[in-house]
């Protein structure tokens, strides 16, 4: 291994940088992920908080790994929309770090969540997550929208007040950007 990627506890956050920003395999990120458990004695849940704030700009989730992160491959490749995408969803003046850090947690939560719905069999199940929109040209509100639905379910005459039929919906929610504070709502 190339010494420019040897990780120490005083330098393993910008190496790890470094390495993220390449585009590692799971694999790849596996090994970092054992090396720091069990060598510098790191929790796990440590680790993975530390590669998840660490992303590059446009990181590409199925390079993480997804089973130790608790992320479910059909909520990654079903309709599911790349952070960076929701991102660049929100206009300029609300994408701050502080921002960014809030929602990538948010996101991850997100995604997590909805993979508990994804335990077998998963056949009927969608995961959506939406881009960021404003509900009218006067909101100072960006919300992105999420849910889990579960198409083996009866379709009902159910809806919420948006209007929406809710009958096969089994987790849903929604994020919100408003002058700078992120918030979730499920």
């Amino acid at each position: 291994m190339n010494n420019n990627y040897v990780l120490t506890p005083s330098n393993f956050e910008n190496k790890l940088k470094e390495l993220l920003k390449e585009n590692l395999s799971s694999l790849y990120i596996d090994g970092i992920i054992d090396t720091l458990v069990k060598i510098y004695n790191m929790r796990e849940n440590d680790v993975l908080s530390l590669i998840i704030q660490n992303l590059p700009e446009r990181f590409n989730i199925s390079y993480l790994p997804l089973k130790k992160l608790g992320i479910h491959d059909n909520v990654v490749y079903g309709h599911n929309i790349p952070f960076y995408e929701l991102w660049e969803t929100l206009p300029e003046e609300e994408r701050t770090d502080e921002v960014r850090k809030k929602l990538i947690d948010r996101y991850f939560y997100v995604l997590i969540m909805a993979s508990r719905f994804f335990k077998e069999p998963t056949d009927g199940k969608k995961f959506r997550f939406m881009p960021f929109m404003k509900p009218s040209q006067t909101s100072i509100q960006h919300i992105a929208y999420f849910s889990v639905e579960d198409t083996n379910r009866n379709r009902e005459e159910k809806y919420n007040w948006h209007g929406n039929n809710i009958s096969q919906v089994i987790f849903n929610g929604a994020i919100v950007v408003s002058k700078g504070l992120v918030s979730m709502h499920t």
